[in-house]
Formats: C-alpha cells, sequence, structure tokens
C-alpha cells in the first residue's frame, strides 16, 4: 500500500464528522430489489507484503489504524478500511490495508466472541455507533471528548501482540490476519474507555510442539485444529487504544 494512500485513509477517520462515521460501516449487498443495508462484520488482511515486512526486520513498533477508504461514504461500497503499519529499526515505515471478510471460515471465530463482543456490535443501534469510538481524556484538569484513532502494538503497550508479531517462526507461518468488529458494553457508561472492542485472529498453518508451548507461554487465547490438514488460529482481545496510550 502506497504511504500517500494509508495517510489519507488515516486522515479521512479523523476529520469525519462523527455523527456520520456509522455510514462507513454499512453497505448495500446485492443489486437486486431485495437487497439489504449490511455492517461489517470482520475484516481481513493479506500478509504476503506484512510477512515481508515483518521478517526482514527488526520491528520498533506496529499499529493498527482506524482508516476510511473515501471521505464520503457510499451506498454501494464498503467505505471503513483499517490500516495496518510497521516501523523497523531501519528503513521506512510499510502500510497494509484491510477488505472485507466475505465469509467467515466456519469454527474459527470462538462462539463465545460470538455471542459477545461480535453480537453486541452488529445488535447496536445505528444511532448509537458513533458514540462507541469517543471517549472523555483522563485529563482531570482539561477533559476533552477524543475520538479512538489506532491500536499501538509495542512490547510496552500491547506486550501479547507484539511478541506473535515479532516470533519470525510463527509469523513464516502466518497465512491471514483478521480484524474482528465487537463492542463491550460494559465500557458503554464509563464515558472514560471507548466501547468499541475489536479482537484480532491470526490465521496460521499447523503449528508445531515447540510453537504450540510459544503459544501457551504468551497466554494467548487458541483455536487448535484437531485436523492435520487445518489451520490454527491465535486471538488476542482487549487492544489497548490510541489514545491513551499514545502522544498523539
Amino acid at each position: 500500500m502506497q504511504v500517500e494512500k494509508a495517510i489519507d485513509y488515516i486522515d479521512n477517520w479523523k476529520k469525519c464528522d462523527i455523527s456520520r462515521l456509522v455510514n462507513h460501516f454499512h453497505f448495500i449487498k446485492g443489486k437486486d430489489v431485495s437487497s439489504q443495508y449490511q455492517r461489517v462484520q470482520s475484516m481481513t488482511l493479506k500478509t504476503d507484503s506484512l510477512k515481508a515486512s515483518l521478517l526482514k526486520n527488526d520491528i520498533k513498533s506496529m499499529a493498527i489504524h482506524m482508516g476510511l477508504s473515501k471521505a464520503q461514504a457510499k451506498p454501494e461500497e464498503l467505505s471503513f478500511s483499517p490500516v495496518f503499519s510497521v516501523i523497523g529499526t531501519i528503513g521506512k515505515p510499510t502500510y497494509d490495508d484491510f477488505s472485507i471478510l466475505e465469509e467467515e471460515p466456519k469454527g474459527i471465530v470462538p462462539e463465545s466472541f460470538k455471542q459477545a463482543l461480535s453480537n453486541n456490535w452488529l445488535m447496536t443501534d445505528q444511532s448509537m455507533i458513533d458514540d462507541l469510538f469517543v471517549a472523555v481524556s483522563t485529563d482531570k484538569n482539561s477533559p476533552q471528548l477524543q475520538r479512538l484513532h489506532s491500536y499501538q502494538i509495542t512490547r510496552e503497550i500491547n506486550d501479547l501482540l507484539f511478541s506473535i508479531l515479532t516470533d519470525k517462526g510463527i509469523v513464516s507461518k502466518m497465512k491471514s490476519l483478521h480484524f474482528h468488529l465487537g463492542a463491550d458494553m460494559n465500557k458503554y457508561s464509563d464515558k472514560y474507555a471507548f466501547t468499541f472492542s475489536p479482537v484480532i485472529e491470526l490465521v496460521i498453518e499447523k503449528l508445531d510442539d515447540e510453537e504450540l508451548l510459544r503459544v501457551a507461554k504468551l497466554g494467548m487465547r487458541s483455536n487448535i485444529s484437531l485436523m492435520d490438514d487445518e489451520d490454527d488460529s491465535i486471538f488476542i482481545e482487549y487492544l489497548k487504544p490510541c489514545p491513551s496510550t499514545c502522544n498523539e
């Protein structure tokens, strides 16, 4: 993904009228008279470019930025498009954009997540969607409304995800990275917390025993297939948002 395009996506999100954000999460699926608006549930990232960035460099930081592919939402296409950035110790940052995950592989997303965060997202009234991305700053001297910008991935902020994405053995087996949209309604009454709560899913080729042990030690939730020819998944929940984990 070109740097200029990535910056445009990120700026579109930051500059969008907060009351119009909801339009970017919906699109009309199909072209016949029975077509209905659909709310995006999951995004996916093809990992060829991402793997190249992760494997060739010592990683300083990563981030998943909220983004919009278009400043004005159009009914016929989804314009919500997060951006994944990688900053290495050398070279320039690299960027990759997500696309909609058209069909979830059966059994990949844990049922517990579907019944909680995912269902909350899908069932949230359209008039409340914008509220999921806004929180009050914790500065007691000058509290202000803040919009969710990104999820920073560093050793200090999100150690679990950073550790797995800098494990070159596991990264070499990574097939895709999914961004499942969710809402933690327990946070809705907390004006200092963002209610939007996505889950990251890493789909990887079959892990060997040593790799399984590394995942277990990291304490990550994993969905390990019992079939030798099926992929494994690793899930990371409750990412720490920016703000307040950044100095933007």
